[in-house]
């Protein structure tokens, strides 16, 4: 449906049964909708433990000749996708996701790992934080309005279920696999939760 458009301009696209959870973004790029999302081929057929991966695709929809170009971008799970909240709605380079470590098993294998799409060239950045860690959902903080799609950081908690705690971790926005640059050692663990924001002095 157009933005400004009504019920009666809602468009219907065919595109092969699956589950979506989280989008990464979507964009108007000529004539085609495009669509970034993590995507699972099934859902709910049982406990979490019969989830499919999730992996990223995109839907291209041709908004003229009602035709879908969808590509799986990546074979490597993940969850909890993000952008830069300055191009939400627009075109996007970079997207933020947790995933799993190498090995596993399960939907999400063993979790532990935040990483950085680039959806120009295909390429991803990974910042591994070791066995029996937990990432959420991570979000970009930019450095300055006027700062690049990656010039900032990615922050997040970060679960130790050897420890039973919590890190608030601050990483590299232009290399996750740089060590942290910083680790806040939090005095009580903070429970699973699925996403968050940051608000800067300015705004509020």
């Amino acid at each position: 449906m157009p933005r400004m458009g009504t019920d009666k301009d809602v468009r219907w696209f065919n595109v092969d049964p699956c589950y979506v959870f989280h989008p990464l973004n979507a964009y108007v790029d000529g004539d085609e909708v495009i669509c970034d999302v993590g995507r699972h081929a099934s859902m709910w057929r049982g406990s979490m433990d019969s989830f499919e991966p999730c992996y990223m695709h995109r839907w291209a929809f041709n908004m003229k000749t009602g035709a879908v170009r969808e590509t799986q971008m990546d074979d490597w799970a993940h969850a909890f996708p993000r952008v830069d909240d300055r191009v939400v709605g627009l075109k996007h380079r970079y997207g933020w996701v947790a995933g799993s470590r190498p090995g596993g098993s399960g939907a999400m294998g063993e979790p532990g790992v935040v990483a950085r799409y680039d959806m120009t060239d295909g390429s991803k950045t990974m910042h591994d934080f070791g066995a029996h860690s937990h990432p959420g959902e991570f979000v970009f903080v930019k450095d300055s309005d006027s700062a690049a799609e990656d010039e900032g950081w990615a922050m997040g908690f970060v679960y130790d279920d050897a420890n039973d705690s919590t890190d608030l971790v601050i990483l590299d926005g232009t290399d996750l696999s740089k060590p942290a640059v910083a680790r806040v050692h939090l005095p009580q663990r903070v429970p699973f939760g699925f996403h968050g924001s940051w608000i800067d002095d300015s705004t509020m």
